[in-house]
């Protein structure tokens, strides 16, 4: 109901774009520099605003955040920001989460993989309190419902950060599964219990999002490949002109 309630609130907005699920609402705003953020940000906060009154809804204006994603090489003065809704500012943040993931300003994912971490140490406490109890089978269900499930939840997008983060994860990964192997090796588990190690697990669930975009059973453009393939060729030119200068800006 709620969804139908609040599904024309796009339409107040001039700037920006909005991503919504539920009663949580984003608002992306895109632009050159801090003063055009700002700018786009008041315009779209203060036509979202009188929605909200012509509708008589009131925004959470202690809930509501804001983020500057950014480069780290890139410096920025993201504090000199002063976005307000209602004449209340709105307080920035350097991560938050949204919708069981936690982003950071430099999408590097680094408090999503300890969130996770921290789910997977609770699951390897319970299996070891499990196994006991129980035989191999039943403790490879409680592994999917305690930790797998975690590790699998938008892996395919916040799992494209740094291998020395994964490698963390990996290893509470092993862990879980040396419990539940009952003297069976690691390797050997991964295959006899048909269960996915991280970064396999990451590269399926990036195939198969690739293929719903083909195949347009996802919300994504199938066009995007086009923009990709774009990119792709103008790379391999670059390569063909100036070879070391790519070589360089690749290390670098």
């Amino acid at each position: 109901m709620i969804s139908l309630y609040i599904n024309d609130v796009p339409r107040s907005l001039q700037r920006s774009r909005a991503l919504m699920y539920a009663d949580d609402t984003v608002l992306v705003f895109t632009g050159h520099s801090l003063a055009d953020l700002q700018n786009d940000a008041m315009t779209d906060l203060s036509n979202i605003s009188e929605w909200f009154a012509r509708n008589q809804l009131t925004v959470n204006c202690t809930k509501t955040k804001y983020m500057v994603f950014h480069s780290r090489r890139k410096h920025i003065d993201a504090e000199s920001l002063n976005l307000t809704i209602n004449n209340t500012p709105i307080q920035q943040v350097p991560c938050f989460k949204y919708l069981g993931v936690t982003f950071d300003e430099h999408l590097h994912w680094h408090e999503q993989v300890q969130s996770v971490c921290a789910k997977l140490a609770y699951g390897c406490y319970s299996l070891i309190k499990a196994r006991q109890y129980f035989p191999q089978a039943i403790l490879r269900t409680l592994y999917f419902s305690l930790c797998h499930c975690h590790i699998g939840y938008c892996l395919e997008s916040w799992g494209v950060t740094y291998n020395s983060y994964l490698k963390t994860l990996e290893r509470l990964q092993k862990r879980t599964l040396k419990i539940i192997s009952q003297g069976e090796s690691v390797s050997n588990i991964f295959q006899s219990q048909r269960i996915l190690s991280v970064p396999m697990l990451r590269d399926y669930k990036i195939a198969v999002s690739v293929n719903n975009i083909i195949n347009r059973n996802s919300p994504l453009p199938a066009d995007l490949f086009q923009f990709l393939n774009a990119i792709r060729d103008m790379l391999r030119m670059v390569i063909s002109i100036c070879p070391n200068v790519l070589m360089f800006t690749e290390k670098d």
